[in-house]
């Protein structure tokens, strides 16, 4: 199983699980830009064609 995990955060703490990380990325990835425009495609699919508060926070943040 893959999991893409996006945060605002600096510093992430460590999961408590076990895991391979495949790497990450940041502000001086120019893929980075294209990936989060398309999760914000994305996004709203989820939620069955209704715009919740909470789909609008994941959006903007």
């Amino acid at each position: 199983m893959r999991v893409n995990t996006y945060s605002t955060l600096r510093s992430l703490p460590a999961p408590e699980f076990s895991y391979l990380s495949h790497g990450g990325r940041d502000l001086s990835a120019p893929e980075l830009v294209g990936q989060l425009e398309g999760f914000v495609g994305y996004v709203p699919n989820t939620g069955q064609g209704q715009m919740t508060a909470v789909l609008y926070h994941v959006i903007r943040n």
